[in-house]
């Protein structure tokens, strides 16, 4: 709401010269400035958090601390964050006079200029790294926004469906990441969200970041899991003849996937190998050469948080065929996990699903990773 960089200039010197100035806002009500700011975003009011299940993140992660594990919160920053801190501004106003416009003004002066623009905040210069699929497939890739560190893929499920089928009828090297909180996490380091961003498609893979789509770019953007992404692609790939390569996971995995896709009788499993390695050792022309030999038309990739993405970043331009991270879905595809029930998906819940399946793996991630996504 304050603008004084440029009036300074003007003041006379003894007025100002040797002085401090705080630009700031006159005390007001945190609360309704966010209500107002959420309302002109996206026309609904802010969900609040219980103060209590704040100040119990905090108390935890001043255990963790003492445990040099890292954690978002803790008391100090509690404290920070339900502590006033009031602005001296009466030398400023005294010198320089009231600020320029209102809350309400500099609202919607910061909502239109973030619908105009948000999306310059991009490091570096923007290059068309997709551009060859788009030529390759005859229709353009669908457009991204971000979403904290990574450029999340905007489209109906249906449709980016359609766009990997046409990648994989083209036989256009290229790759699609299936993106969940803990990824945009680890996205911070800049290597991997060059990889992420690199996706041919990004797909909004958990609800987190279905919402957090919904929320800063209000798109009504619809999930597209990396189980229910198979399974549909699974279908077109049978009705349309996409011929079909698994990479990675175990030799059990693979073979129980093998035969449950059984139940589509004319799908074609072109290949399947499982690597008992790091996946970042296998991006050779051997591997490259084992894909050509089979004549996928997809390949569907199983490792562990960025190893895959890694690899099919790597593999791009050397595999004659759309590469797919599905993670987890593998396992579950293969019935050798459980998936929560629809409900407890469609109220965000499948975390804590898979949290009490698999408490001793899961808990830093969701605890602390998701912790990091949601401050």
């Amino acid at each position: 709401m304050w603008s004084g960089d440029r009036r300074i200039l003007t003041v006379k010197r003894g007025t100002v010269d040797g002085r401090v100035f705080y630009v700031g806002d006159d005390p007001f009500d945190l609360k309704i400035w966010v209500e107002a700011v959420s309302n002109a975003l996206i026309g609904k009011p802010v969900r609040y958090i219980p103060t209590w299940i704040v100040r119990v993140m905090a108390l935890a992660g001043d255990l963790f601390k003492a445990l040099r594990i890292p954690f978002p919160m803790n008391s100090g920053r509690f404290k920070s964050m339900t502590s006033d801190y009031i602005t001296p501004m009466d030398r400023t106003e005294a010198a320089l006079g009231s600020a320029p416009f209102s809350m309400k003004e500099g609202i919607e002066r910061t909502v239109q200029w973030y619908d105009d623009g948000s999306d310059r905040w991009q490091p570096g210069p923007k290059k068309d790294a997709r551009s060859t699929a788009s030529r390759m497939t005859g229709s353009p890739l669908p457009p991204k926004k971000r979403v904290l560190t990574v450029d999340i893929s905007v489209g109906t499920f249906d449709e980016q469906v359609s766009m990997i089928a046409r990648l994989a009828a083209s036989r256009t090297s290229s790759y699609v990441c299936c993106v969940n909180a803990h990824m945009t996490v680890e996205a911070r380091d800049p290597a991997f969200a060059q990889v992420v961003n690199g996706a041919d498609l990004a797909t909004a893979d958990g609800m987190p970041v279905r919402y957090a789509m919904n929320l800063f770019h209000r798109k009504g953007q619809e999930r597209v899991a990396g189980m229910t992404l198979c399974l549909r692609f699974l279908k077109r790939a049978a009705a349309e003849g996409l011929r079909v390569f698994l990479y990675g996971g175990k030799d059990t995995t693979q073979a129980a996937i093998i035969e449950r896709a059984k139940e589509h009788p004319t799908l074609v499993i072109a290949g399947a190998h499982a690597p008992h390695s790091d996946p970042g050792n296998h991006g050779s022309s051997a591997e490259a050469h084992r894909n050509h030999e089979s004549g996928p038309t997809s390949s569907w990739s199983r490792w562990a948080a960025r190893k895959q993405e890694r690899w099919m970043a790597l593999m791009k331009g050397r595999v004659n065929a759309v590469m797919i991270g599905i993670g987890g879905a593998f396992l579950l595809y293969a019935g050798l996990e459980r998936r929560a029930p629809s409900w407890m998906r469609k109220l965000a819940l499948e975390w804590l699903f898979r949290l009490g399946l698999e408490p001793k793996r899961l808990w830093k991630r969701y605890l602390v990773t998701n912790s990091i996504f949601l401050t």
